[in-house]
C-alpha cells in the first residue's frame, strides 16, 4: 500500500515538473514589443491629406525617431517606459522633440499611451485571429484589433525580417469609403510599419465605366505611411 502511495506521489511530482517546464518554454511573443532603455527606431513618414473640394492635396514627408528613454513605476504600481519622439524635416538642422508617450506590458497586454489615450496594442500570448478592444481603457468608441499573422517572414523597405506580427486595427470598405489600418512588429525590434488609409469620400463613378480603385478617386481622405529605416 505504501509503495502505491509513494508511486502516486512520484507521478504527481513528475507531471508537475513537466507542466512547469512546458509553461516556462511558452513563447508568448513579448519580444515583439521590446521596452529596453536606449533602444531607438527611426522611421520615414509620408502623411497625405486630401480634400478636392477645398483644393487640398498636402503631402508631408519627414523622419520620426522613437527612443525608450527611461523606466518608472506608474500610479498603479506597474513598470512603464517613456518613449521620447522626435521629428526632422528637410528644413531642420537637427531633431526636434515632438511628444512623449508611455508604454508598458501590463499582465498580458502591451499598452501605449498616445496623445493621452491608452491603447491596447497587443494581447499575449499571440493567437491568430484573436481580437480585442484597443480602446478598452479610453473614452473613444470600441475599436477591435485582430492578429492577422505572426512569426511570419516579411520583406519591408528592401529588408528581410524573419518574424513579423501583423495587427489589423481597422478594415472596413464600401463603394464610397475605405478605412484600413494596420501595424507590423518585428521580434526584438518593435514597430516596423504603420499604415493608415482613411478615405471618407470618393468621386462619383458611373456604374457603366470600368472599375477604378477607390484609392485613385479620393475626394476626402487621409493616408499615413510610417516605415522603419534604421534601429539599434
Amino acid at each position: 500500500m505504501k509503495a502505491i502511495i509513494y508511486f502516486a506521489i512520484l507521478l504527481v511530482v513528475i507531471f508537475s515538473g513537466c507542466r512547469k517546464e512546458s509553461e516556462n518554454n511558452i513563447d508568448y511573443g513579448y519580444n515583439y514589443f521590446p521596452l529596453i532603455v536606449g533602444k531607438e527606431r527611426i522611421y520615414q513618414v509620408v502623411d497625405i491629406n486630401i480634400d478636392t473640394a477645398m483644393g487640398i492635396y498636402d503631402t508631408s514627408r519627414y523622419l520620426l525617431k522613437e527612443k525608450v528613454a527611461e523606466t518608472f513605476i506608474d500610479n498603479s504600481g506597474n513598470k512603464s517606459c517613456t518613449i521620447e519622439r522626435y521629428v526632422m524635416y528637410d528644413s531642420m538642422p537637427s531633431w526636434e522633440v515632438k511628444d512623449v508617450w508611455v508604454a508598458q506590458i501590463n499582465s498580458n497586454q502591451a499598452q501605449q499611451v498616445e496623445e493621452n489615450l491608452r491603447i491596447v496594442k497587443i494581447v499575449f500570448p499571440l493567437i491568430k485571429h484573436d481580437s480585442w478592444n484597443g480602446n478598452a481603457y479610453n473614452i473613444l468608441d470600441p475599436k477591435y484589433y485582430e492578429v492577422e499573422s505572426f512569426d511570419k517572414p516579411e520583406l519591408l523597405n528592401e529588408k528581410n525580417y524573419d518574424s513579423v506580427l501583423t495587427v489589423v486595427e481597422e478594415n472596413n470598405e464600401s463603394m464610397i469609403n475605405k478605412y484600413y489600418e494596420y501595424e507590423q512588429y518585428a521580434k526584438d525590434i518593435g514597430l516596423i510599419n504603420k499604415t493608415v488609409i482613411a478615405i471618407n469620400k470618393v468621386t462619383y463613378i458611373d456604374i457603366y465605366e470600368p472599375i477604378v480603385p477607390i484609392e485613385e478617386r479620393i475626394s476626402i481622405g487621409h493616408l499615413y505611411y510610417q516605415t522603419l529605416i534604421s534601429n539599434n
